[in-house]
C-alpha cells in the first residue's frame, strides 16, 4: 500500500526492486475487476475466471464477440474484465452479469437486452501463456508483451491492453502512481522486465494499491490451514466489523488476512 508518504524508506526500498530486476521495472496500470483467462480453442472461446472456475460465456456477449474477431487458435491470454462505468458500479455490473449465468435463457436475454447498451464491459490484456499452441510462459515479460501488443491490433473497444511503461529510476514510479490514484482506479503492478510467466507468484508481481484507513474491530478469527509451501496459522484470517452509531451496534464488513509478506517494507 502506498500513501502520500512516498519518501525515505519507500523510495529505497522502490530503488531496491528496481535494481533487483536489473535497473529497470515494468509497470502497469492495476484494474479493478474480475480476474478472466480467454481460452482459445479452434471455435470455442472459453472464459475462465479464478480457480479454474469458468465465466458463462453468454452473459460477456460483447467480450466473446471481441475475441471471436481475433481469430486466434490454441491461445491464452491474460486479463481483466473490467465494467466501463466509474468506480465501484464497473464493478457490480459485472457481478450483476456473472449471477444471470444460472438463468434460463429468456431471462438472461432479457436482462442483457436492457442493461447491457448503458453498462458494457471490456477485457483489459496485460499477458500471454500460450499463442498459436506455442507455450510463452517461460518467455521473458518483454517478449510476451511485444506479443500481446501485436495482437491488440486487430481489437475493436471491447478489447485493449493494459497501460504499459518501464522506467529505470523511482520518481516516474511514483508520479504514475499518484495520477492513477488521483484518477479513483485500484494502483499499478511492478513486473521485473526479464522475468517468466510465474503462475501462481504473489513476490515477483508487486502491487502499489491506494487504500483508506478505517477504524475496525476485530470479532472473530479463522485458522488458516497449511498449503505447499505454507504452515498452517493459527490466526491466519480475521472478521472485522464496523461500529454503526446509529444502530448502537458492530456491523462486520469482511474477511482480512493477517499474514502479510509486503516487498516495500
Amino acid at each position: 500500500d502506498l500513501n502520500d508518504n512516498v519518501d525515505g524508506p519507500m523510495k529505497q526500498a522502490l530503488r531496491s526492486i528496481i535494481t533487483s530486476a536489473g535497473g529497470n521495472i515494468a509497470c502497469e496500470a492495476k484494474e479493478d475487476g474480475f480476474r478472466c483467462q480467454p481460452h482459445f480453442n479452434k471455435n470455442n472461446i472459453t472464459l475462465f475466471s479464478r480457480g479454474l472456475t469458468t465465466f458463462d460465456h453468454r452473459c460477456f456477449p460483447e467480450i466473446v464477440d471481441a475475441l471471436s474477431r481475433l481469430n486466434l487458435e490454441h491461445t491464452i491470454l491474460d486479463a481483466e474484465l473490467k465494467g466501463t462505468a466509474k468506480g465501484y458500479a464497473g464493478f457490480k455490473a459485472i457481478q450483476a452479469r456473472a449471477k444471470y449465468g444460472t438463468t434460463s435463457d429468456t431471462a438472461l436475454r432479457k436482462y442483457l437486452s436492457e442493461k447491457v447498451p448503458a453498462n458494457p464491459l471490456e477485457l483489459i490484456v496485460f499477458d500471454v501463456m500460450m499463442y498459436k499452441g506455442e507455450s510463452q510462459i517461460t518467455k521473458p515479460y518483454t517478449e510476451r508483451r511485444k506479443l500481446i501488443e501485436e495482437i491488440s491490433l486487430q481489437t475493436n473497444d471491447r478489447l485493449r491492453t493494459s497501460e504499459h511503461y518501464l522506467f529505470e529510476t523511482t520518481d516516474p514510479i511514483i508520479a504514475l502512481y499518484k495520477s492513477i490514484r488521483h484518477q479513483n482506479r485500484e494502483g499499478i503492478v511492478l513486473k521485473q522486465p526479464s522475468l517468466e510467466y510465474l503462475p501462481g507468484d504473489k513476490t515477483h508481481w508487486i502491487k502499489l494499491k491506494r487504500f483508506e484507513t478505517l477504524d475496525l474491530a476485530l470479532v472473530g478469527f479463522y485458522r488458516t490451514p497449511a498449503g505447499k509451501n505454507t504452515p498452517a496459522q493459527k490466526f491466519g484470517k480475521a472478521l472485522v466489523a464496523a461500529y454503526e452509531p446509529k444502530r448502537a451496534m458492530f456491523q462486520t464488513i469482511g474477511i482480512v488476512n493477517l499474514v502479510r509478506n509486503n516487498p516495500l517494507t
